[in-house]
C-alpha cells in the first residue's frame, strides 16, 4: 500500500501484475481510463474504489494533479479466501470504477493513516 500523488500526466498502455484499488483521497473532476481498449471516462469522488483486475492493458490520461490510497493484491490471495465449494480458477476480477464501498474505503484510510502516524 502507498499513497500516490500525479498529475497532470498521460500514462501510455501498462499492465499491473497483481490486482489494484486505488481510492481517491479527494474527489478527481476530470479523466480518462481505457481498460483492455473500453473508455471509462469522467470523475471519482474521495472515497470512491477503482479496481484493476491484474493483466489488464491501462491506459490513463489525468488532466489535474489527483491523489490516491494504491493498495495491490496478489493474484494468488484469492485461492486462499475463496470458499471450498467455489473453484478459485473460476472467480474472475472485473475492472470496476466509481464504486461505493465504505468497508473497502474505510480500510484504505485507517491503513494510510496508521502509516502516517509510524
Amino acid at each position: 500500500m502507498f499513497v500516490n500523488r500525479i498529475g497532470p500526466i498521460e500514462i501510455p498502455e501498462f499492465k499491473y501484475l497483481q490486482h489494484t484499488i486505488t481510492i481517491p483521497t479527494h474527489s478527481i473532476s476530470s479523466f480518462e481510463t481505457t481498460v483492455d481498449g473500453k473508455l471509462l471516462s469522467g470523475f471519482l469522488n474521495k472515497g470512491e474504489i477503482m479496481l484493476d483486475p491484474a493483466q489488464a492493458l491501462i491506459y490513463q490520461q489525468l488532466h489535474e494533479v489527483a491523489e490516491g490510497i494504491v493498495l495491490h493484491l496478489k493474484p494468488s490471495l484469492l485461492k486462499t479466501i475463496v470458499i471450498d465449494d467455489i473453484n478459485p480458477d473460476s472467480v474472475e476480477l472485473i475492472q470496476t470504477q466509481r464504486s461505493e464501498d465504505s468497508l473497502v474505503s474505510n480500510l484504505g484510510f485507517a491503513l494510510w493513516k496508521s502509516l502516517e502516524m509510524g
